[in-house]
């Protein structure tokens, strides 16, 4: 980071411009960071925010600049997981590691997930991977406070946490009402649901093969219960990309809103931070966000 940080201070000595570093020092800290600089700023003055971290740092970010006509966000992906980047195609990071790359570079409208006043730019999921990630992130949270922890745990944490919410009955057994904003119902016991508006999720995961953040739709795949035994062979096939592969094992449909129930609580993980609701309404933001796309990149589709 020390290196970013030298980038950063080099480029605006050589070709001047003003900028201002925040460090975040705790979820949704950097909301309020950004939301009180903005308010100091005068309207017809354009803010670029560059989120520099994760998914994390940008989904706070995603919810700092909300509403505000005059900011557009850059994401800089020096996390753990970088999933939205991975919406422009594989193979760019350096791009949009690149501090002349990011301040130089045009943005593309991009579509966000609303949900109940909260704001995400990349997917929504109930269920097995939303309980897993709730239940593991008090845990990486704990041994992070004691250990310091290799980045390829983290995977290995998150395929420990959804085993252990397979066996869950209450998990695996719960059921889904999904109404949708032209009247259909998608609705049954299930594994969980995925609402998706980038096509990668929760590390490299590209169960979301046909979503595009900038087509003013987003992508449902429900997953249905096939027991402990299928949802463990079914596991991989799902990251995979199987529900647009012709799998019955999937309900798949496109939607702009949509009002989810269940008949217990729902875990819900948006961008990989995790809510306790009993119902939900989401809904699909058009050209909500202006995103910086270095060299000119464009959101891409995945091969099916």
């Amino acid at each position: 980071m020390l290196a970013l940080l030298t980038e950063i201070h080099e480029y605006f000595a050589e070709h001047g411009g003003n900028y201002s570093i925040f460090r975040s020092l705790y979820p949704r800290n950097a909301i309020y960071i950004i939301q009180n600089y903005v308010k100091a700023v005068p309207e017809d003055v354009q803010v670029r925010v560059y989120a520099v971290g994760g998914d994390g740092i940008l989904y706070d970010c995603i919810n700092g600049v909300a509403g505000l006509r005059n900011c557009e966000i850059a994401a800089m992906p020096f996390g753990n997981t970088n999933d939205f980047v991975l919406a422009f195609g594989n193979g760019h990071d350096d791009l949009f590691r690149s501090v002349k790359k990011q301040v130089e570079a045009e943005t593309v409208p991009t579509d966000v997930i609303k949900l109940d006043g909260q704001y995400a730019i990349n997917f929504i999921a109930a269920g097995i991977e939303a309980e897993c990630v709730f239940y593991l992130e008090n845990l990486r949270r704990w041994l992070e406070g004691n250990l310091r922890l290799p980045s390829f745990i983290y995977p290995l944490m998150f395929m420990l946490g959804a085993l252990v919410a397979l066996f869950r009955r209450d998990v695996r057994d719960q059921y889904y009402q999904v109404e949708l904003d032209d009247g259909r119902i998608v609705s049954g016991r299930g594994l969980g649901l995925n609402i998706g508006n980038g096509p990668v999720h929760g590390g490299n995961k590209a169960s979301q093969l046909i979503a595009m953040p900038n087509d003013g739709e987003l992508n449902l795949i429900f997953l249905k219960n096939n027991g402990i035994i299928g949802g463990l062979i079914r596991a991989d096939g799902y990251t995979r990309g199987a529900a647009y592969k012709g799998s019955p094992h999937y309900i798949t449909t496109k939607l702009r809103t949509a009002h989810i129930w269940s008949n217990r609580h729902l875990i819900i993980n948006m961008d990989g931070e995790s809510y306790i609701a009993r119902e939900a309404f989401v809904e699909i933001l058009p050209n909500f966000v202006n995103v910086v796309a270095p060299d000119g990149l464009t959101y891409c589709k995945r091969m099916i």
